[in-house]
């Protein structure tokens, strides 16, 4: 047995697709001596990770940046499998795998469908919008809100308070009298 023990595996249409080769590798022995725990021989590193990647029931982003995961309920074991792919330099290089409780899977399900890219502002959900689908008190907003030219108020329309004029009539009546508190208001023209 050599020091490495490279395979190559078939990536599934989606997999081939985020990672722009329709294969990738991975050394089996290192992959094994990280998880030994996990896996009975190398022989099963190389099952789970063809078993995940020809068939993976969620792919999302991996901790690494610019690495997929993904992961699949494995019929063995009542155990998931996860592998981690990412692309060096124009090859597909598997870099994590592992199998897990199912009860993690189900968390990796939760979490990847909060990744989902919404695109554009008016699809977006608002504050209100997560405040209103735990609440039949709030109402939803149809869109996104936005400032348009008919909410800006223009500054001649504002009631226009000379403050020089305020701070010296303040502060004549701060010196005539030893304390004295004087509430301003201010107001504005709608």
């Amino acid at each position: 047995m050599s020091d490495k023990e490279l395979e190559i595996f078939n990536l599934c249409e989606r997999l081939a697709e985020l990672l722009g080769d329709k294969e990738a590798i991975a050394d089996l022995k290192r992959l094994y001596e990280k998880h030994p725990e996990m896996f009975k021989n190398v022989q099963d590193v190389a099952d789970t990770i063809n078993e995940v990647v020809s068939e993976p029931e969620i792919i999302t982003n991996a901790k690494r940046e610019g690495a997929i995961l993904a992961a699949k309920k494995l019929e063995q074991n009542h155990k998931m499998g996860e592998v981690a792919i990412e692309n060096d330099n124009g090859t597909n290089i598997v870099f994590h795998a592992n199998k897990k409780r199912l009860s993690e899977f189900n968390k990796l399900e939760k979490a990847s469908r909060l990744l989902v890219e919404t695109p554009s502002a008016e699809a977006a959900p608002t504050w209100s919008n997560r405040c209103a689908d735990n609440s039949n008190e709030l109402s939803k907003c149809d869109k996104a809100p936005s400032t348009t030219a008919t909410n800006i108020i223009p500054q001649e329309n504002k009631n226009k308070i000379d403050f020089q004029a305020k701070l010296k009539e303040f502060s004549s009546k701060k010196s005539n009298a030893p304390v004295q508190i004087q509430t301003l208001t201010m107001g504005f023209k709608k």
